[in-house]
């Protein structure tokens, strides 16, 4: 929710915002975890959420999925290859 507020938008905005965007790259159930209770590859995911929360138009990413395992790769891939397909 952090870079939205930056953006200026009022915390009901932000928290609908960011709780579609966890839901999205696949992290929904993980809403009230702290980071210290999350694995890698949810960090990745959250990370992802966070910068698809900017709605800049264009993200790069480098090497999205270089500290995670295999199958954490995968998925990554797949839900930024979705969002991509999705317009986001």
């Amino acid at each position: 929710m952090l870079p939205l507020s930056f953006a200026g938008m009022d915390r009901e905005a932000r928290l609908e915002k960011a709780w579609e965007l966890l839901v999205k790259v696949g992290c929904g159930v993980r809403k009230y975890y702290k980071p210290a209770e999350l694995s890698s590859g949810q960090h990745q995911r959250v990370a992802i959420a966070r910068e698809f929360s900017k709605d800049s138009g264009i993200v790069i990413g480098d090497e999205p999925a270089g500290n995670v395992d295999t199958e954490a790769g995968n998925a990554i891939m797949s839900i930024l290859d979705g969002l991509n397909r999705e317009g986001q």
